[in-house]
């Protein structure tokens, strides 16, 4: 490493794709001390900066941090700067100046063929701690100077200034959409059927049926059921009203515990198959829940129209494509009593490779979408459900249905808080 006192700075490069990662990367380093220089924290710490980059290269950094991804791999501007850094690190003739910091999966048979024999800090999308904790023992072991300007008052300070004008609180009311779906209707009865021989359900049947001691409970009728089974043999049909299985009085349970969780079962089952009916695709979450994305084949070109009616954008994309992928917004949702019936429904994002094979969207799919972004998706996907009605209808049986009604519950803040303006990344054909 150089002796050359001037050089007390960390530069950090990156595509404009990555702000939220090297911002993040930014204040942690000047709160260990480092000096660093980032177009996102310009003036951290009081320090002014060469204006020309080629000029702060050469004479006032100690280490050239490449925030390595597949943005900044196919830039011009951070390649530019790259280039930059490799002649300042051979003319200065300066040990271990550039560091790449790999943050996505991007291929080492597609990095930059100069990064390919310098060792890269990994950065784990879902824990970017481990990274940094490498990062500053690399600092340390290379003896990389620190700036008095520095340091976790100044980080503090610039923290400030950036979010009074990236974003505010005022006293104004706001009405906040929430993600519970009134249900408005169901049937007002469940079925028991005593089946003479255990059943093991291997096809799809479109209503929920739920296998309960001698009986296979559903809130579909006993010829409904045999149009969907091989072989269905129904000895008889007892008719329970719902309430009585709620509170525990139906002959079928002992108790309001197991009435409540069959219920519970059967209309969760419900939406389950009823998003399958529609169209979409499922697909099993890592904690084993199971959610279900729209596609191309459901949405030709992703969106939903509705002309800006009821307060939602004129177009909403439900499914688009970013890099070499195709991201899709993806629903769960399940049964709840309290305060009142409703449906929970959430909202994830999967994404799949040209292979048709899904996973969990990294973070960077979806990193600047701001809440009124969220917000619009997620009504969109229930008024998509809904087919034009007011009301989602999840079928239960051959003429019968849960009502959902298409618009959430909604609160109301005493506060309003106005979100800083964000870049929402476009799709890249």
């Amino acid at each position: 490493m150089t002796n050359d006192a001037l050089r007390d700075m960390i530069f950090l490069s990156h595509a404009d794709e990555d702000n939220d990662f090297t911002r993040w990367l930014a204040l942690q380093l000047a709160k260990e001390g480092y000096g660093v220089w980032c177009d996102l924290t310009e003036l951290l710490g009081g320090e002014n900066w060469p204006q020309e980059i080629n000029q702060a290269l050469q004479t006032r950094t100690q280490k050239f941090l490449f925030v390595l991804s597949k943005y900044s791999n196919r830039k011009d501007n951070p390649l530019g700067e790259l280039t930059t850094a490799f002649n300042v690190m051979k003319r200065g003739k300066i040990d271990n100046f550039i560091v790449p910091l790999k943050i996505d999966d991007l291929g080492f048979d597609q990095m930059d063929f100069r990064l390919v024999n310098i060792q890269s800090i990994i950065f784990n999308e879902n824990n970017w701690l481990e990274g940094l904790r490498q990062l500053l023992r690399l600092l340390e072991r290379d003896n990389a100077r620190k700036n008095n300007s520095f340091n976790p008052d100044a980080v503090s300070l610039w923290w400030r200034n950036y979010k009074s004008t990236s974003n505010s609180v005022n006293n104004n009311p706001e009405e906040l959409f929430s993600n519970r779906y009134p249900i408005v209707s169901y049937p007002k009865f469940v079925y028991a059927h005593h089946i003479t021989k255990n059943l093991i359900i291997k096809r799809f049947i479109p209503y929920p049926v739920i296998p309960f001691k001698q009986y296979l409970l559903s809130f579909a009728e006993a010829e409904t059921l045999r149009q969907h089974f091989e072989s269905l043999e129904i000895r008889n049909t007892e008719k329970t009203d719902i309430n009585t299985l709620m509170d525990g009085s139906s002959t079928l349970v002992e108790d309001s515990k197991i009435g409540q969780h069959i219920i519970v079962g059967l209309f969760n089952q419900a939406l389950w198959k009823g998003f399958r009916v529609k169209g979409l695709l499922s697909y099993r979450l890592s904690n084993n829940k199971i959610c279900f994305y729209f596609h191309n084949n459901l949405l030709p070109d992703g969106r939903i129209i509705y002309g800006g009616q009821e307060g939602l954008s004129s177009q909403v994309k439900l499914w688009g494509k970013t890099l070499s992928e195709k991201w899709h917004w993806a629903i769960r949702g399940w049964f709840e009593i309290i305060p009142s019936w409703h449906y929970n429904i959430q909202c994830h994002i999967v994404v799949s490779d040209r292979k048709g094979e899904i996973r969990s969207a990294p973070k960077r799919v979806y990193r600047r979408w701001n809440n009124s972004t969220w917000r619009d998706r997620h009504r969109a996907s229930m008024f998509h459900l809904a087919e034009d009605n007011d009301k989602i209808i999840i079928p239960v049986n051959y003429d019968q249905g849960i009502c959902i009604d298409k618009n959430p519950l909604i609160f109301t803040s005493p506060f309003t808080f106005i979100e800083p303006s964000e870049y929402i990344l476009e799709d890249e054909e």
